[in-house]
Order: C-alpha cells, then sequence, then structure tokens
C-alpha cells in the first residue's frame, strides 16, 4: 500500500475510515468491519477512483497465501453491504468485469489535528467480525510433493506411530465420530453468527461437496471432482457469485442446515447431491435450496452412460450447469418482480429480460425483452449484462428481418463497449460472434466461434453458431457435429428446437431427405409457437424433401401449409443466405428445384396490385403486400428499367436483401438501407452524406433504387428516404432483384460501399 505520512485517514459520504484503524459513521458510530475488509477498503480509497487490479489486492490483502479469487468477492461484498446500507443507485464500489476494483465516491484525507478533534472519546474496539478467512482461503503452497496419505511428504517421513495398525483397524468408527463432531462444531459455530443485515448477493450460490453413493473408494474421487467441476463451471453463469471450493468443503460430511450455511457464507442458494455409478451409467441428483428459508427450489436426475467416465462426467456437469442456470435466473426474476414490482433495479430488470430470453426467440418476446435491457441500462449505463443482452436482442430482431439500420449500429456499438471492458469474457465473445452472424460474414464466423470454443468449451452457443458458420459456406457435412455436440451438452435448453431445424437443413442440404423430414418435424412439434417465416421455411425443408424422395402429394400438402402460415415465400427468397460460395449454390439450386417439383411459386408477380394504399412512411416489417406507387417515387417496371440503364445510366442501389453477390450491371450495394426506421434518425443522415458523395450533391441526378421483390418493403423503404432527401428523380423497381432474376437478364458483381 502506499504510504502516507501525513494523513491519519478518510471521509467519505458520511463516513471516516482512520489510517490504521476502523471505519466509523459521521455520528461516531463503529462500523463492525473485519480485518481483511478494512485492508481492502484501505486500498481502494488510497487509488483516487482508479482501478485496482484483482491481483494487486489480493497479493496486498493475502500475501503469502494461495487463496481462492472468492476471497475478495467475500470481503469486496461485506464492504458494499456496510457502505451502500440505505443508499440508492449504484454501489461505492465499482466492479470492472475480469480486470478490478474501482471506488467512485469523493474522498477526502484527513489530518492528524482534525482526526484527533472527531474521533469519539469513547471509541472502543467493536467486536470481532470473523473476516470469513476461516471458510475460504486455502492453506499456503508446499514446494514438497504430497504423500500418499494424511499429507505426509516422503521427502521427510519422521517417526511413525508405533500403534498405527490399531488406529487403522478402528478408522471407521474414528471417522463417524470426527464427522459427528464436526457437524456439531459447524452449527454451533454458525448458529453464534450473527445473520447479515443485508440479503446475500442475487444469483450468490455454494456448491457442498457432493456425497458418494455405494462402497467403491473410486465414487468418492468422481464426487469430489464433480463438485470441484461444478463449482468452477456454475461461476461462469453471467454475473453468479459462487463461492470458492475450500469454503464449501468445510461442510463436508456434516449434517448443516442450508439456512445456516447460508448465513455463515453469505449465499442465496445451496446446491447439494449425490453420485452413484448404477451398473453401466453415472447417476447424480442435484438439489438447489434456499438458504434463506430451507425450502427447496429445483431437483433433477441426470443419467449418463460410462463407457469414457471422463466424458459422461463432463456431459453431466454440462448439462446441471445449462438447467441450474434457467432455474436460478427464471427464480431470481420472479423474487425481483414480487420484491419490487414497481421499482426494480438495473440488475432486477436484466434478471427478467434474461428470464424471458431463455425461452426461443419470437418477436413478441423480444419486444418484451428488449425494453426491460433499455430500462436496466437508463438505471445503469455501465451495466454490462444489459449492453450485451439488448444488443443480443437487437441482431436477433435484424436476423429475424423486422429490426432497424439505426438498431444495429446500436448493437455494434453496445457490443464494442463491452468488448472494451471485458474483452476475453464468454458473454463478450459470444456477443461477437453473434454480430458475425448477423452480419452473414460466415469465414470471419467460423473462426470467431471456434475461439469461444476453445476458451469454453461447453459454451452451447458457440457449437451453434459454429454450424451455422459451416451451413452457409457450402460445408453442411461438418455443421452436423458441432449441432449434435450442443444436443449433448443442454438437451433441455430452450433453444433445443433451433438446433432441430438446423439439422434438417443439413440433412436436405446433403441429399438425406427421409432425415430431414425426421428433423424438421421434431422442430415444428418441439416449437408450436415459432414465429409463422421460421415455420413455414421448416414446411418447405419438408415438401422439398418429399418431392426428392418421389412422394409430391406430401410434398404438395407442405408447400399449402407453408403458404398458408407465410403467403410470401417464393422459390427464389429460399436463398436469402448472404453468401456467393459455389458449394452453396450448388446446394441451394437443388433445394430450390425440390421446391417448384413439389408446386411452389417461382417468383412474386411484380404486376400484381393488392389494393395497398401508399403511405409516406417506412415499414420495419419488411415482408408484405406492397403499395403499386410511393409519393415523390417513380415506379418502373423490369422492360422499362433495361432501357433505362442504357439511356439514362442512373445510379443503381442495391438494398442487398436476399443477396448472393450479383445484381444489375452497375449496382452499389448498401447493406441494410431497407430498414425501417424514421426520417429523422441516424441512418437519415448517413444516408445523406452518402448520396452527396455519390451524386456530387445533384438532386435531379437518377436514382434506382433495387429491392428483393414485390412483397418486401426494402425497396420501398429506401425510395422514400431518398425521396425525403429531396432527390427529385427517384425510380423504385417494384419487382426487384428476383424479377430481373427471373427475366433471365444480365448481371454482374454486386459493388459493396459503406455508408
Amino acid at each position: 500500500m502506499d504510504a502516507i505520512s501525513t494523513d491519519s485517514g478518510f471521509q467519505f459520504q458520511g463516513f471516516r475510515l482512520e489510517r490504521h484503524g476502523q471505519l466509523f459513521r459521521a455520528d461516531g458510530t463503529l462500523v463492525p468491519l473485519g480485518s481483511r475488509a478494512l485492508e481492502v477498503l484501505q486500498l481502494l480509497v488510497r487509488r483516487d477512483g482508479q482501478l485496482v487490479p484483482k491481483q494487486d489486492i489480493m497479493d496486498a490483502v493475502w500475501p503469502g497465501l494461495a487463496v481462492e479469487e472468492a476471497n475478495l468477492t467475500v470481503q469486496v461484498s461485506a464492504l458494499r453491504k456496510a457502505l451502500d446500507a440505505g443508499r440508492s443507485g449504484p454501489s461505492c464500489i465499482h466492479t470492472v468485469p475480469g480486470r478490478g476494483y474501482r471506488f467512485v465516491w469523493a474522498v477526502t484525507r484527513t489530518g492528524d489535528a482534525v482526526a484527533a478533534q472527531t474521533a469519539p472519546p469513547d471509541a472502543r474496539p467493536a467486536p470481532a467480525v470473523p473476516d470469513c478467512d476461516c471458510l475460504v482461503v486455502s492453506r499456503p503452497r508446499r514446494s514438497g510433493p504430497p504423500s500418499d496419505r494424511g499429507g505426509r511428504n516422503e521427502a521427510d517421513p519422521g517417526p511413525m506411530p508405533t500403534r498405527a495398525p490399531s488406529l487403522w483397524k478402528r478408522w471407521p468408527v474414528f471417522a463417524a465420530v470426527v464427522a459427528v463432531l464436526a457437524s456439531a462444531a459447524v452449527n454451533i459455530v454458525i448458529s453464534r453468527q450473527d445473520g447479515p443485515a443485508n440479503p446475500p448477493p442475487r444469483l450468490s450460490l455454494v456448491v457442498l461437496p457432493f456425497q458418494s453413493v455405494g462402497s467403491d473408494p473410486a465414487n468418492a474421487y468422481l464426487a469430489d471432482a464433480i463438485t470441484d467441476d461444478l463449482t468452477s463451471d456454475l461461476s461462469h453463469i453471467p454475473e453468479a457469485k459462487v463461492i470458492a471450493r475450500s469454503s464449501a468443503r468445510m461442510f463436508k460430511d456434516t449434517a448443516t442446515d442450508a439456512r445456516l450455511i447460508g448465513r455463515a457464507l453469505d449465499v442465496r442458494y445451496v446446491l447439494h447431491g449425490s453420485v452413484r455409478r448404477v451398473e453401466n451409467a453415472l447417476r447424480v441428483n442435484a438439489e438447489l435450496v434456499s438458504a434463506e428459508t430451507g425450502a427447496q427450489i429445483w431437483s433433477d436426475r441426470f443419467d449418463e452412460d460410462i463407457k469414457d467416465l471422463n466424458a459422461g462426467q463432463h456431459q453431466i456437469i454440462t448439462r446441471i450447469k445449462g438447467a441450474l442456470g434457467i432455474s436460478l435466473v427464471d427464480h431470481e426474476s420472479a423474487r425481483s418482480a414480487r420484491e419490487r414490482p414497481t421499482s426494480p433495479d438495473a440488475f432486477d430488470l436484466v434478471l427478467r429480460a434474461r428470464s424471458i430470453w431463455l425461452n426461443p426467440y419470437n418477436r413478441e418476446r423480444g419486444i418484451v425483452a428488449a425494453s426491460l435491457f433499455e430500462r436496466a441500462l437508463r438505471l445503469d449505463p455501465s451495466s454490462v449484462p444489459a449492453m450485451l443482452g439488448l444488443a443480443t436482442v437487437l441482431l436477433e430482431q435484424f436476423v429475424d428481418g423486422h429490426g432497424d439500420a439505426d438498431s444495429f449500429a446500436r448493437a455494434e456499438k453496445l457490443v464494442a463497449q463491452a468488448s472494451a471492458v471485458d474483452p476475453n469474457g464468454e458473454s463478450v465473445l459470444a456477443a461477437n460472434v453473434f454480430l458475425l452472424r448477423a452480419k452473414g460474414k460466415w469465414a470471419d464466423l467460423s473462426y470467431t466461434a471456434q475461439v469461444l470454443i476453445d476458451r469454453y468449451p461447453n459454451n452451447v452457443f458457440g457449437h451453434h453458431q459454429l454450424a451455422n458458420a459451416k451451413l452457409f459456406s457450402g460445408k453442411a457435412d461438418e455443421a452436423i457435429a458441432p449441432l449434435q455436440t450442443a444436443l449433448r451438452l443442454a438437451p433441455r435448453d430452450a433453444f433445443v428446437p433451433l438446433r432441430y431445424q438446423k439439422i434438417a437443413l443439413a440433412m436436405l442440404l446433403l441429399g438425406r431427405f427421409p432425415e430431414a423430414i425426421v428433423w424438421a418435424q421434431r422442430y415444428l412439434t418441439a416449437f408450436p409457437d415459432s414465429d409463422p417465416g421460421e415455420r413455414c421455411y421448416t414446411y418447405l425443408m419438408i415438401a422439398a424433401s418429399e418431392a426428392w424422395s418421389g412422394h409430391k402429394a406430401d410434398a404438395e400438402r407442405a408447400v399449402a401449409e407453408a403458404d398458408r402460415i407465410w403467403p410470401f415465400v417464393t422459390v427464389r427468397s429460399t436463398g436469402d443466405w448472404g453468401t456467393s460460395s459455389p458449394l452453396v449454390l450448388a446446394q441451394l439450386r437443388r433445394y430450390q428445384e425440390g421446391l417448384r417439383l413439389a408446386g411452389l411459386r417461382d417468383h412474386a408477380d411484380e404486376a400484381i396490385d393488392s389494393g395497398v394504399a401508399p403511405v409516406a412512411e417506412l415499414r420495419t416489417i419488411l415482408a408484405g403486400k406492397t403499395p403499386t406507387t410511393l409519393p415523390g417515387v417513380t415506379t418502373v417496371t423490369t422492360a422499362a428499367l433495361a432501357a433505362m440503364l442504357v439511356e439514362q445510366k442512373p445510379i443503381v442501389l442495391d438494398t442487398v436483401a436476399n443477396s448472393w453477390g450479383k445484381s444489375l450491371p452497375g449496382a452499389i450495394g448498401l447493406r441494410r438501407s431497407g430498414l425501417g426506421g424514421t426520417f429523422s434518425d441516424r441512418a437519415q443522415e448517413r444516408l445523406r452524406r452518402k448520396l452527396e458523395q455519390l451524386t456530387g450533391g445533384d438532386l435531379a441526378r437518377p436514382i434506382v433504387v433495387v429491392g428483393w421483390n414485390a412483397e418486401r418493403f426494402d425497396g420501398h423503404n429506401l425510395a422514400l428516404r431518398l425521396a425525403t432527401l429531396g432527390y427529385r428523380q427517384v425510380f423504385w423497381y417494384r419487382g426487384g432483384r428476383e424479377a430481373w432474376e427471373a427475366a433471365e437478364l444480365q448481371e454482374s458483381e454486386l459493388t459493396f460501399q459503406d455508408w
């Protein structure tokens, strides 16, 4: 710590911290804190608001000891409870995930004279408050090798007890007595401790040593291994606070009430369970108990084949983590809604949004989750979980086809902000993976998803997105394995149906049609409230597979159902994969030919009049019946446009929807320029600057807008944006790229530009 010879202490927000002593409130009341917590506080306040790395704190407060990081978490939690009590807003101690802590209150240093005048004359030392080091701190590391039993070092055996044989004969009785005494001692110690002044941290838990069931000594080692691995894996649940293994081991083989354990370790939940072998299976029973009430919250049984014991153990741990993580978030979300229905804090809102988001995506759930994450960010703009949560929802909305340009740009910014705080965090890496998925950058997605998997092998999302990268880069055969891995890791995940759908697509592209039908039907059964567009495309997979299998009647029925659910699909619109890979296009063409065999229409009629009145507003949901005219815009047909390109040489802007790299000759691709929004959003301003660059400021320059087809609003939106900017010769090619392709007119490589 920094040496300051002229200062006797520090003052901040109604507290006074003595340089070598205790913490007092402004009225002279002593704040009961342990010595470790006070040392942490001393170090933080001396740094004047600077970030203090975790390792620097641990080296200063626990010099020479091998300790778990959870020690520091316990002490910081104690400080927050003492300092933040009765206050609203962010904590005085700001956590920078993965890096350290920062004391954010303004600190004033007090001189010796001032300290002498303000110190209470009758201040007496507070009763001893446990630092929890006895529960958390590990023993100092030994340099020598471990012995076979009893911790003896074979390099220095020392004298052996002469009556050891008789002692070992009585070992079972001796062990039982020790266990009983240990249990009694632990309960006595805990029962004498005062309960915490504030509730335990949310999502805080301890994994008690799992019990070994059976006489095989190997089971005991297996139970310990599962306990240790679970403790480590559960700590990866976002914002979870998991007590260190060394603290949990204090309760091994003791019959201690969960409520007493909760008081001792300051946790809200206790997880315990048992391990046994049943013939060729490994069986683990797990139970989550409230440390406040003692009530059971969740329990489950997990069985796994143990031909490969390590693999079986790994699968069970991952499955428990997935199921338990969902249960914890749901329980905490419901609790916050009960306890703070009208005044939730930022983390309450994050929990509520996560509880909704842990269900498979649909538009309604996305809208609700986004609003909750937005509210959380307004309360705490530095909340990384809120940043990533909102970014993920915005990106999902874009992938689903009803986002807007500003929202996509905001999602990119939120991911960048979170990455600056915790660049290697699991959730941050996952968000970057999803960003690449939304952009359709399949090669980059494949690399980044693999990085996520290499660092966090149990990350189910990483395996799922790696499969997407393989699927849409022509490697459908390589997509099946990561999808099956995701299913094994999380067989009860709410997103399991989406993996069924991806496997169905892979099977279809590989020509394994009977298997494609089975997996597609699994998706439809498991996800009855999926988005209409997704259900439609799943029926189309069945239709193409049935057609190629020679089952024409079944194929036609599947097409009829797809058209009933979502009547805006065509054969050519099934190519919205954002790729020009020859491998993918070859697979896609076979898929599309199967749809033609099944009776699906090839393309939308560009001249159809659906009776929709033109309105000068942007549409967020892009699929639908479009008007035939737009205010301030001229609608152009395929035949007229072919002549115009030769005679007037207009600027041709392509919205890049459903693109595989080709468009009208000379077209410029402006990605996401056809999304919704408003005429006063940031996207409009970016478009204004881009058009000034392309036209040289000539508002009379003819501009042709090319979208996808007459049943999509992407071209409609871009044409209206240009008219609003004052361009007087804006032409909307309503038939879009689909009609141009259907007419078999000349195409060229699309040139993409930033805007």
